[in-house]
């Protein structure tokens, strides 16, 4: 009797523990905030989980130049956190595998199998995508996705990020196996680059004019000071009178940072043309074109800048010259 007595009470205690239980979970589901996350409860649950993935991204260094195929570097991050841990079902008796499947609940934060799309369509032009395995739950990851700027492009220009992932909404226990269930999942994100036209990449360097007759060469030295090297470069002389240049354009080759390159032009001048006088120079490259006024002096060589260019160069090839013994002052006599 008396052990009859006391599996009543047991089994008295145990239905009032999961009653308590159920009770508990019933209010913390109404109470606490899921965030619009819908709750999926099955029979065999012994705990939920309030909380799951959010991914969110961020551009880095997005200041593009018109005209240039790019790179964008985008970190992807999933904020997503556990909110809360409502225990639905506990069952005397199945505490270790209670545990184990909370364990396993708490893994729903994390974003698997993720496609990562980059689309714009416009004066910035990119579809690419990217795939990752698995994004855990305050985890970032970096990305870099290929974008076509037009050379039309200026200001900012919007773009859209779509991610679709799947996240794990339930799991099961069976034989101590867990089973997770998962849902497809995902987000558009808008993100913002920015155009900004090239500041100009060239600085005259110098520039000399010889003009026998009506006919004169024409030399224009220019130095490349982007913080990059400017491929493909040419440069033409836009015609104005009293100037007539005699070659479309003077092909430059690629000029490395901080290199130089030197333009040579034949021009015809205008018969009885003399003074001061200006010809615009045009240099392109890929990626954008910069313009330069030239000052010129019909009537005389312009040599004088292109002349301030080198003296620092004659004066130390002058002292190499005399630190070598190849120049000498002459001596003085110390005879009487």
């Amino acid at each position: 009797m008396r052990t009859q007595a006391k599996t009543v009470k047991y089994e008295e205690g145990k239905h009032a523990t999961e009653m308590r239980y159920n009770v508990l979970s019933l209010l913390l589901i109404l109470l606490i905030p899921a965030g619009g996350q819908e709750l999926m409860l099955f029979a065999d649950d012994h705990y939920k989980v309030l909380g799951g993935p959010r991914i969110e991204a961020s551009p880095v260094q997005a200041v593009f130049q018109p005209g240039e195929n790019a790179t964008l570097q985008v970190i992807l991050a999933n904020v997503g956190r556990v909110d809360g841990l409502i225990p639905v079902n506990p069952v005397m008796g199945e505490e270790e595998a209670a545990a184990r499947e909370r364990d396993e609940e708490l893994l729903s934060v994390d974003a698997l199998n993720l496609v990562a799309t980059l689309r714009a369509d416009g004066q910035v032009f990119a579809k690419s995508s990217v795939g990752i395995s698995v994004l855990p739950g305050g985890s970032a990851i970096p990305l870099e996705l290929p974008l076509h700027i037009s050379p039309d492009a200026s200001g900012p220009q919007a773009l859209k990020l779509d991610v679709d992932y799947e996240r794990q909404v339930d799991v099961s226990m069976k034989g101590g196996r867990a089973t997770p269930l998962y849902l497809p999942a995902n987000r558009s994100l808008d993100l913002v680059v920015t155009v900004e036209p090239l500041r100009n990449p060239f600085r005259a360097e110098g520039v000399r004019f010889d003009l026998a007759g009506s006919d004169g060469v024409l030399l224009f030295l220019v130095r490349n000071t982007s913080p990059k090297p400017a491929l493909n470069c040419s440069a033409r002389l836009v015609e104005a009178a009293p100037f007539h240049p005699q070659e479309e354009t003077c092909s430059l080759g690629d000029i490395e940072v901080g290199g130089i390159a030197l333009a040579q032009f034949h021009v015809a001048v205008d018969e009885g043309s003399s003074g001061h006088c200006q010809l615009a120079c045009l240099i392109s490259h890929d990626g954008g074109r910069s313009t330069h006024a030239i000052p010129l002096e019909v009537g005389r060589s312009s040599s004088a800048y292109w002349m301030i260019l080198f003296l620092p160069l004659i004066a130390l090839l002058s002292l190499l010259l005399i630190r070598s013994g190849m120049l000498r002052r002459p001596r003085r006599s110390l005879r009487g």
